[in-house]
């Protein structure tokens, strides 16, 4: 390619998504992978396919993205998470794109496909996700979230017309794993918002139930079957969560109780007592 771009990939036990992840990208000029110490096969899964490997503590996103752009030797970047996949229509129009030098200076968005239990969803929640994954790391800044980190350029972005594949949560052990730590760094989150939120019991009723509805009819989610009433009921059993989660830290900060962990170095630390 003309002007020449890198691939950089955040791995943490992705053993059973990488080489799929790995095989999309082959053809860019360099991948870098930032590992947290992975205990499955990842290391070796990406010394296959000639990746340079650093390796770092788990840390929040936003920090893990200051340590990781400096390593790639290309001011160009396509950021990928090791359960996506780029479809062969978009490594084309990305390959026509950079070799052409026709690069918008804002990026580009690229529209992410979820595939959840063999499943492609083509509704509800996750339709229509649009973020920013080729950008020049010079031009770009990342967002300073506990959770769901993302990319801002400075100049306007444009949008790709081909996707990526993305394989959400391996299986349902997976998925209520995962949404057990996002729910609580979502606290942190709302508390950054707004220091003095407080909790009321209808709270605990009314957002899950209006997240429900608002994932599997207003989205129409039921349009996916069984798979999307699960995500919608998932949905809004991690809304119930975040919000109990929330009441409980204002109720142990106002009885000066143990505060329980919700941000991302007090989860690690939690995870690492046990």
């Amino acid at each position: 390619m003309a002007t020449k771009i890198s691939t950089l990939i955040l791995t943490y036990n992705s053993s059973y998504t990488l080489e799929r992840c790995l095989k999309s990208v082959q053809w860019t000029d360099e991948i870098v992978i930032i590992d947290s110490y992975s205990k499955d096969s990842t290391i070796d899964i990406a010394k296959k396919y000639n990746c340079k490997i650093y390796q770092i503590e788990r840390m929040r996103w936003p920090d893990i993205i200051k340590f990781s752009l400096p390593k790639l030797k290309n001011d160009w970047v396509l950021f990928l998470d090791s359960d996506e996949e780029l479809s062969p229509q978009l490594q084309e129009e990305i390959k026509e794109l950079f070799e052409n030098e026709n690069i918008n200076p804002g990026g580009y968005q690229i529209n992410r496909q979820v595939y959840f239990i063999g499943k492609r969803l083509n509704y509800g929640e996750w339709n229509n996700d649009f973020q920013l994954r080729i950008f020049n790391k010079n031009n770009t800044e990342s967002s300073d979230l506990e959770v769901h980190g993302a990319f801002l350029s400075k100049e306007r972005p444009q949008r790709l017309k081909n996707n990526i594949y993305h394989y959400t949560y391996r299986n349902i052990f997976d998925f209520v794993e995962r949404f057990n730590w996002y729910s609580s760094l979502d606290v942190t989150v709302k508390l950054n918002k707004k220091p003095d939120i407080q909790v009321r019991w209808y709270n605990l009723i009314l957002n899950p139930m209006c997240d429900f509805l608002k994932v599997y009819i207003s989205r129409k989610g039921f349009k996916d079957g069984i798979h999307g009433f699960i995500l919608a009921i998932f949905s809004s059993i991690h809304k119930l969560c975040t919000y109990a989660k929330l009441w409980e830290y204002n109720y142990c900060k106002a009885h000066n109780l143990e505060l329980p962990p919700i941000n991302y170095k007090e989860l690690v630390n939690l995870i690492r007592r046990n």
